[in-house]
């Protein structure tokens, strides 16, 4: 307000929204960065010539970066993807774009971006040889005698470190273990057996909830649906 009693519109590029979702560490603002990611395309500022970048079209670079973060890229600031809170959020911000950009009628056939991306995450993750992988609410995590995780570390590490670390060799889903020998074995020699809800159960019903929630302009489910 101030002086002139106005408002001030801050507008960011498509590049900079994308930067801030794979570079902030901040949840909220990454959030906000696929909210808006959702609403876009918009012309590249100051550069209208540029159809595509990399051979992908303008027009799909912003649903594109949502499915990045859905499919769990890494974030570029801590080399990881992004919680499982944030990427049911690009699903949903991925619905919401098809939504914006949907053709006229539900029999178009190459106007779905949005819902393939979703799609191709499902088959990634829960889908193999035309079965629907079941629900998993929790998993069952080893974690195991320190001694022998150190032990495997000295043998790894060739005599190069003196205490070397490797808290990711600590745990151990049980799922993991094919064999049942091995699975009651590994139970035996744990030091300690958790429970870990699985949180791409929350991914998983996010795409679904999205994937049904897309329509073409005429209010009708498309077939790929």
């Amino acid at each position: 307000n101030g002086l002139y009693g106005g408002r001030i519109s801050v507008f960011q590029p498509d590049a900079c929204l994308a930067e801030q979702l794979f570079h902030d560490g901040d949840a909220g603002a990454q959030v906000d960065a696929l909210r808006c990611l959702a609403e876009r395309p918009v012309r590249i500022q100051g550069s209208v010539k540029v159809t595509a970048v990399h051979d992908v079209p303008i027009s799909e670079l912003p649903v594109r970066v949502l499915g990045d973060c859905l499919r769990g890229s890494p974030a570029l600031h801590s080399s990881l993807p992004h919680t499982a809170a944030v990427r049911a959020q690009a699903a949903l911000a991925i619905g919401q774009w098809q939504n914006n950009k949907a053709p006229i009628s539900k029999d178009a056939v190459d106007s779905w971006l949005g819902v393939n991306l979703m799609i191709q995450y499902f088959k990634e993750r829960h889908y193999n040889n035309n079965i629907i992988m079941p629900v998993r609410f929790t998993r069952l995590v080893l974690r195991k005698n320190e001694a022998e995780v150190r032990q495997a570390g000295h043998q790894n590490d060739s005599g190069t470190s003196s205490n070397p670390s490797h808290n990711d060799d600590a745990y151990e889903y049980l799922d993991t273990i094919d064999d049942e020998e091995e699975r009651a074995s590994a139970v035996e020699k744990a030091e300690e057996v958790e429970i870990e809800e699985d949180e791409e159960y929350r991914v998983r019903s996010a795409v679904i909830t999205a994937i049904a929630s897309v329509r073409a302009k005429d209010g009708m489910t498309p077939k790929i649906v």
